[in-house]
């Protein structure tokens, strides 16, 4: 559970390729609150943190994981909420 007090989490994401290709990895934002302001610190690295979770709220964020040909994309959604 992530708090405006937290103000921030780490995203994981990976996969392997069964062919052995070097694999590349993509995080970014897709929507947010308004006037939120959510960073990721590491957006090609398969752990990214995300700072700037101020506004409680939905926040999405895609992963993509791509080989030379194919790109695989999935959608996260972080719920964060009030601090009690």
């Amino acid at each position: 559970r992530v708090t405006v007090a937290d103000g921030k989490t780490e995203l994981r994401g990976g996969g392997r390729d069964v062919e052995g290709d070097v694999l590349t990895v993509r995080w970014s934002i897709v929507s947010q609150p308004p006037g939120a302001k959510a960073v990721l610190s590491t957006p090609n690295d398969g752990k990214c943190e995300v700072t700037g979770l101020t506004v409680p709220g939905e926040y999405v964020f895609r992963f993509e994981l791509s080989d030379p040909t194919h790109t695989v994309v999935q959608e996260l959604t972080v719920p964060v909420y009030e601090t009690l």
